[in-house]
């Protein structure tokens, strides 16, 4: 697990054991936090109801490994309806 922040609370049991505990990141926290990085809005409809989608892009994950699962998928999707 990474830590971006230090804990909130450390709890010594038995002096050997550390136990801890944060608070949940709130949406206000975490607008906060990747106010820099960039984003991309999509409207999608889903059974007559609307949807906008602001996705955050926060750097976290490999784009490499992304872009190679998602072709794989829709390659596997477009040979077994085929």
């Amino acid at each position: 697990m990474k830590w971006t922040e230090p804990p909130e609370r450390i709890i010594f049991i038995d002096n050997k054991t550390v136990t801890v505990e944060r608070k949940k990141a709130t949406l206000a926290d975490m607008v906060e936090q990747y106010k820099d990085k960039p984003t991309d809005t999509a409207a999608y409809e889903i059974e007559g109801q609307a949807f906008i989608v602001t996705a955050h892009f926060v750097g976290e994950k490999n784009l490499d490994k992304v872009i190679y699962d998602h072709a794989f998928k829709r390659a596997l999707e477009e040979t077994e309806t085929a």
